[in-house]
């Protein structure tokens, strides 16, 4: 059965007070506290949030900037950068479980064999359970949530290494596909492997059976191997509801996704199976989807607040153009505007003189 009544919603909370890097030991599965520590990304006001006792955090809806995946792959995985994308778009997961450095004190554990995994699965969910009444414990002993430095890079790499390979096999590079994709054979049988700009593998070796490896090319092989890893990638990042009836999308299902990287490679997928083509912004560099249904295909600017600066921009340009002895009809076809807009521009600067 093919379903077509669905639409993707997604909001995630924005702290106002921003994020910070701190140097905390992570907590294992069965809750020992490690001896290294790592360089962690958490919430300015993450106890207030999880005990409920602040009400400043937003909640926004990231999906709303369609290029949002191109955006995190292109980030400087410098912790400046990364903290600069938090404070804009959120914390990637909802966390993983740390503790200061300088904690010793021991911490309760649950009395039954409850491993920490069960708290990050259950906690989307209402209800309270041994695991949530163990970390509430934590916390309120100074454990916080938080991702790792090395695991945000992590995502980055693998982001920038699929959209890669993607835009190679659109644009038929074969010398871009082979730098993410390696093709081989397995005695008689074709193999398929995935990897990132270092050469460390993303996902297992697809080998193919020996009648599809008679026939197959690089780019089929590749595009099997890309659907296979964001199947693999995209798996159970979702939850699927029904809209309340008074919602526009009434008699549509909600695909929910968990958290904002689980959102960030919902996006990429789809944009993968509906072949979706982006443009960057002409003043910002972002990139943003360009269809009928999002953007007309002529759009260059991704948001009003770009297209008012751009605007700025060329009116700026246009008295400039005019000090240095242009006349109007001159500077209008240098800036790319309307003649009479030209002339208004200039007639402005002039009665503000």
């Amino acid at each position: 059965m093919l379903i077509t009544s669905a639409v993707v919603s997604f909001q995630w909370p924005l702290p106002p007070d921003g994020f910070q890097w701190r140097d905390l030991r992570p907590v294992s599965d069965s809750w020992s506290v490690e001896r290294k520590s790592d360089r962690v990304l958490v919430s300015n006001d993450f106890r207030m949030s999880f005990l409920g006792l602040n009400t400043k955090s937003i909640k926004y809806q990231p999906l709303d900037s369609s290029g949002l995946f191109r955006e995190l792959a292109a980030l400087d995985p410098s912790p400046e950068a990364i903290q600069q994308f938090a404070n804009r778009y959120g914390a990637l997961t909802g966390g993983r479980l740390f503790v200061p450095q300088d904690k010793e004190e021991r911490m309760l554990k649950p009395t039954s064999d409850v491993r920490l995994s069960r708290y990050y699965e259950e906690a989307l969910f209402a209800g309270m359970t041994e695991a949530k009444t163990t970390i509430k414990h934590w916390v309120m002993r100074g454990a916080v949530f938080g991702d790792s430095l090395g695991y945000w890079r992590e995502e980055i790499h693998k982001l920038r290494a699929l959209i890669g390979l993607w835009d190679s096999l659109r644009n038929s590079n074969r010398s871009g596909i082979e730098k993410f994709a390696q093709f081989g054979w397995n005695g008689k049988l074709r193999t398929i492997n995935v990897v990132d700009e270092d050469g460390k593998a993303l996902a297992r070796v697809r080998t193919f059976t020996q009648e599809a490896s008679a026939k197959l090319t690089l780019a089929a092989a590749a595009e099997h191997a890309l659907t296979d890893v964001l199947s693999d990638l995209t798996a159970n990042t979702s939850g699927i509801l029904l809209f309340p009836h008074e919602s526009r999308y009434r008699r549509k299902l909600a695909i929910v996704p968990k958290s904002l990287r689980d959102a960030i490679w919902l996006q990429f997928a789809l944009a993968v199976l509906e072949n979706k083509k982006y443009r960057s912004c002409e003043v910002c560099g972002k990139s943003f989807e360009v269809s009928p249904q999002v953007a007309r295909t002529t759009r260059t600017l991704c948001s009003s607040a770009c297209k008012q600066k751009a605007h700025r921009l060329r009116r700026d340009q246009c008295v400039k153009f005019a000090e240095q002895g242009l006349t109007a009809k001159q500077i209008a076809k240098r800036v790319g505007s309307q003649l009479s807009t030209v002339e208004n521009w200039l007639q402005e600067f002039k009665e503000k003189k």
